[in-house]
């Protein structure tokens, strides 16, 4: 059993695995759409929901009673809502799906507001032995979106339930990634690097925009718990002799780009163990993830190197992202 989800369709299939097309699609052609309708954030009566929406029939999983009979439970893609739908088989050897119990929950609840936005804080910590091969040090220091997340510089993204709408002026060009993005049913792509010229319709604005920013340690290096494990500072510009210094600071640019850096201050490769605590912030509360890692790759003892803190609440006064235009993409 699997959700159509381009079509909303809960589709049964038969496996024969001795046959030279072991799938086999035995849906009923009577069966339609999950969820033809969706429900009114405002608490109205339900709304129609087109395909091009992209509402549809997602997660599922099923089960077997012990009388036989075959059920499975369906989410209705970003709405609070599931249904309990019955498989019954027929005469032709088609199995036909009907929804027999709608499953809903309110939009708000308890302070939760579903219709407002939201701010998410991931927090990640690895106690497992864990060693950053060469590669993977080179492609974070050679890859621009890294480099951002590790600046700790926004990455912003429009989408849309459907394909992107955006209109991009004839003979800018974008690059092919950029426009496979833009092509797809649900769809998301960059809020920033369009064409001048490009535009996004008023009457189909984003359906969700978000900013995700890389948590990094503002700490001072001398408030660091283990200043040994930061790159000593660069060489201070020397006017009187501006050469000698260029040649410095590019050589020591080259040390840190060649040599094994340790990126504490926003990722930990070596084993380590997260601490996470509460605490009050002027417009609520905040979170605190503290990483504890060791101060050699053999040594048994080390401490909190890497510390991350982010509110939880949103600035009334930050705008959510928007189409930047800056030049060719």
């Amino acid at each position: 059993v699997a959700s159509d989800r381009g079509l909303d369709i809960i589709r049964v299939f038969r496996i024969d695995g001795a046959a030279a097309a072991p799938l086999t699609d035995i849906t009923d052609l009577s069966v339609g759409r999950a969820f033809p309708m969706r429900p009114d954030p405002a608490g109205g009566a339900d709304l129609d929901n087109p395909l091009d929406d992209q509402m549809t029939v997602y997660g599922i999983t099923g089960w077997r009673d012990a009388d036989g009979v075959v059920r499975v439970v369906g989410t209705q893609r970003t709405n609070p809502r599931l249904a309990v739908f019955l498989l019954t088989p027929n005469a032709d050897g088609l199995v036909t799906v009907t929804m027999e119990r709608d499953v809903r929950v309110p939009f708000t609840f308890m302070g939760q507001d579903l219709t407002v936005d939201a701010r998410i804080v991931q927090l990640t910590s690895s106690p497992l032995r864990n060693s950053a091969a060469e590669f993977i040090r080179g492609a974070i220091q050679a890859s621009g979106f890294a480099q951002q997340l590790l600046r700790g510089l926004p990455v912003e993204r429009l989408g849309w339930t459907g394909k992107a709408a955006i209109t991009v002026p004839e003979g800018q060009p974008i690059s092919p990634a950029r426009r496979s993005r833009m092509r797809r049913a649900p769809s998301t792509v960059p809020a920033a690097g369009w064409p001048r010229g490009t535009t996004i319709p008023s009457s189909q604005p984003p359906d969700l925009a978000w900013r995700a920013t890389g948590l990094r340690d503002d700490r001072s290096r001398d408030d660091l718990p283990h200043p040994d494990r930061v790159p000593p500072r660069l060489p201070a510009f020397d006017a009187a002799d501006p050469l000698r210094t260029y040649n410095e600071v590019a050589a020591r640019h080259a040390e840190l780009a060649l040599g094994p850096a340790e990126f504490l201050r926003t990722m930990v490769f070596r084993a380590n163990l997260g601490v996470v605590r509460f605490e009050p912030d002027p417009d609520g509360h905040a979170v605190v993830h503290e990483l504890w890692s060791s101060d050699g790759p053999d040594s048994t003892t080390g401490g909190p190197f890497t510390r991350h803190r982010a509110s939880l609440s949103i600035s009334p006064t930050l705008a959510p992202p928007q189409l930047q235009v800056v030049g060719d993409a």
